[in-house]
């Protein structure tokens, strides 16, 4: 399976890169998987299960309907610029999706201390989930990782513009603006353990409340976000709860392990904080939100993905390099589980893959 191949080119280069090496080779590395993943994703040829309805919005954007077609009109404007230029759909997907890859790449480069490590879960975690399946989403997470900057440096305007930024090509990430005033907050053990307890506890109760009482009347509302969260509860494929399952467990494991090793990892302190806080206000929204597993997922989903951040800099917390591998090896298994699991859910828009190179050179 062509997924695996680009898991182990990455599994590749992250042993080869293991051992410490000047910043240099980095970058040379980093260029080439950033490469394989705009060959493998730029160039992909109706893979993707949001394919079809964005290829269907590409033909149907123009000037006249700009605030009519059901997207955030400035990615409408983005999409006619395109056609202006007679550049057809598949540049559409290509431009996105490198503009949202470089983005990432760029943001690893600086802040990761494993930037390889990183990319190891942003393969299984981002890539295949959103930046294939999710277009406009894959490149607002992607603008929102540039906010840690503003976030560390204190800087409220520019965080408000690079997430009004975000929100241009994906309205969810509004969920993100009240994070600036809690991010750099010192948060108190006992408040962190409480809370997280509270939420599972109220999430889990009030799942039968939310079904039963207040989606009904969300159909009858005609705002575009009561009609997607009301669609996502009807559907069997996503309108699910959450259990305490795998989902659920890997979360909180993750999270107490940067908790516990926090001073042993090594990060600025104040971006170790903003880790923190952001990935313990994902847990909050991810078990508050557990009657619709899908909601609860996207509505936490700006602040979980700094996990790929946390989970690489795990790495640092051993002094021996024996340690270090093996911690490795366990990021592998977990990226590899993380394809796996991708590959195997149903309507999962990543099979069979096809390449615009491909087709040209048969």
């Amino acid at each position: 399976m062509v997924y695996f191949l680009v898991l182990f080119l990455l599994m590749a280069i992250g042993f080869l890169t293991l051992a410490k090496i000047n910043r240099t080779t980095v970058l040379f590395f980093s260029l080439f998987a950033f490469l394989i993943m705009i060959f493998f994703g730029g160039l992909r040829y109706k893979v993707g299960a949001d394919w079809e309805s964005y290829e269907r919005i590409f033909n149907e954007a123009k000037l006249d309907n700009l605030f009519e077609i059901g997207i955030e009109p400035f990615f409408n404007l983005f999409i006619i610029i395109v056609k202006w230029f007679n550049l057809n759909y598949l540049f559409l997907v290509f431009a996105v999706f490198t503009i949202s890859t470089a983005i990432k790449f760029a943001f690893l480069f600086r802040y990761s201390n494993s930037i390889f490590t990183a990319l190891l879960i942003y393969f299984p975690i981002q890539f295949m989930a959103y930046d294939i399946n999710g277009i406009r989403q894959g490149l607002a997470i992607g603008i929102i990782f540039w906010s840690v900057d503003s976030l560390i440096k204190r800087k409220i305007w520019s965080f408000i513009a690079i997430v009004s930024l975000a929100m241009c090509f994906h309205y969810s990430a509004v969920i993100f603006f009240p994070f600036y005033f809690i991010a750099n907050k010192k948060l108190k053990a006992k408040t962190i353990h409480v809370t997280i307890l509270l939420s599972i506890m109220l999430g889990f109760l009030l799942q039968k409340i939310i079904l039963s009482f207040l989606l009904p009347r969300l159909s009858g509302l005609e705002s575009v976000f009561a009609q997607k969260v009301f669609s996502y509860s009807s559907s069997e494929e996503y309108g699910q709860g959450l259990s305490l399952g795998f989902s659920t467990l890997h979360r909180l494991l993750i999270f107490y392990l940067f908790f516990f090793f926090y001073e042993k990892i090594n990060l600025s302190e104040g971006l170790k904080n903003i880790l923190l806080n952001g990935y313990f206000i994902s847990m909050v929204l991810y078990f508050l939100f557990s009657a619709i597993e899908i909601v609860a997922a996207r509505g936490s989903l700006y602040y979980r993905s700094f996990d790929l951040l946390i989970i690489a800099s795990f790495l640092t917390i051993p002094k021996k390099y024996e340690y270090k591998f093996f911690i490795f090896l366990l990021i592998c298994f977990y990226a590899f589980f993380g394809v796996y699991t991708n590959l195997k859910l149903p309507f999962n828009g990543l099979t069979p893959y096809n390449n615009t190179f491909f087709n040209l050179i048969v």
